[in-house]
Order: structure tokens, then C-alpha cells, then sequence
């Protein structure tokens, strides 16, 4: 992943903010507002890219970590657990309309009947 970052401060912001244009592995340009460390997202932030996905929660080293909400282009989400980018832990999918269509345990992106084992 490549960033450019620059720094432009948020008025309402707690914490000191930066926007940073990202340019994901496979291609799609995304902008990220929040914490950064290093010059890194890190701490809470979201995205808008592109290919219209977004997400918005918790940064660890530059990838989404911990808890957040992860939009699909065409409108799917899941609300739940992130491990370095990865869907990992508990979490909700939700269909474009907002009806549920998987409530439990994802283990890197795959449906899991439980706890991850790492």
C-alpha cells in the first residue's frame, strides 16, 4: 500500500487528524481521514475509495483492525471484528437493503462456525 499524506486540520477533531490519499494492493484509490502514526492510519479513521466501498472504525499499522463497519461496493456491510484487513471475530453482514444475512464468526474473509484459531 502507498500513502501520500497531507496534513489538514479537522476543527472538531479531539485528536490531531490528517487526510491521506491510499492506493490499495489491488489498485483502488481511497482517501482516509482520522489517526495516523508513523505516517500511517492508526487509532480511528475512516475511507471512501473508489470503487464506492468504505470503511470506518479502528486502524492498527495501517490496516482496519478491531472494530469496525466495512462497506461492499453495491451497498453489502459487515459490522463487526477486523484482524490486519481481514473479516476476523464476530460480526453482522448485512445485505444492501439492511435485512441480516449472517449473524457469527468469520475467520479471514471465511464464514467460520466458531472462534478463530490463530
Amino acid at each position: 500500500m502507498r500513502y501520500l499524506a497531507v496534513l489538514i486540520p479537522l476543527a472538531l477533531a479531539a485528536q490531531p487528524a490528517v487526510a491521506v490519499e491510499m492506493i490499495w494492493p489491488e489498485g483502488s484509490a481511497c482517501e482516509y481521514i482520522g489517526e495516523v502514526k508513523y505516517g500511517k492510519p492508526h487509532g480511528t479513521g475512516s475511507t471512501r475509495c473508489a470503487d464506492g466501498s468504505s470503511y470506518g472504525g479502528e486502524w492498527k499499522d495501517g490496516f482496519p483492525h478491531g472494530q469496525g463497519t466495512y462497506t461492499w461496493p453495491g451497498g453489502r456491510k459487515w459490522v463487526g471484528e477486523l484482524n490486519n484487513g481481514s473479516l476476523h471475530g464476530q460480526g453482522t453482514e448485512y445485505n444492501p437493503d439492511g435485512a441480516v444475512r449472517r449473524k457469527g464468526w468469520w475467520c479471514n474473509f471465511e464464514e467460520s462456525e466458531g472462534p478463530c484459531l490463530d
